[in-house]
């Protein structure tokens, strides 16, 4: 009993300094910046999840493969992607979309990834495009909530 009352206090603490999510800043750094009309892809879509419902508007998911404001549970939705797959639905969304497009991913890529997906697009789109790192939003309690937002330009 006194183990979880310990552990209920632990966790209260964390509860108050940090943030379970960092969802809400990620959508309020969108906003203050002027960028929610533009095309938002997300993955993990369980952290794009909560970006969609602070700024009221669908993103795009690739492991589900479509636009949307929820998740939807099914057999369609893949837990997690291959980077040959990440980089071909990365691609095609972009290509398809004239407006520059912002990336939200829940994880920190690395050099080599960000290159792979920026040599995918322009190769896609026969031109040149960079990824920019816009913003990182680090710290919450839970580590796959933390937000790194991109724009491919």
């Amino acid at each position: 009993m006194y183990t979880h009352l310990i552990a209920a206090s632990i966790a209260f603490t964390y509860d108050l300094s940090l943030p379970f999510s960092q969802g809400k800043a990620a959508a309020t750094f969108i906003k203050n910046q002027h960028l929610e009309n533009m095309i938002i892809i997300g993955y993990y879509d369980n952290a794009a999840a909560i970006m969609s419902g602070y700024l009221n508007k669908s993103i795009y998911y690739p492991q589900s493969n479509r636009l949307g404001t929820f998740l939807i549970w099914n057999n369609q939705r893949k837990a997690e992607l291959s980077e040959p797959e990440f980089l071909r639905k990365f691609s095609e969304i972009i290509s398809k979309n004239s407006k520059k497009t912002i990336i939200l991913l829940s994880f920190s890529p690395t050099n080599d990834q960000k290159k792979a997906l920026e040599s995918s697009i322009s190769q896609r789109l026969k031109t040149s495009l960079t990824i920019k790192l816009l913003q990182k939003f680090e710290g919450s309690i839970v580590e796959d909530e933390n937000i790194y937002l991109f724009i491919v330009k």
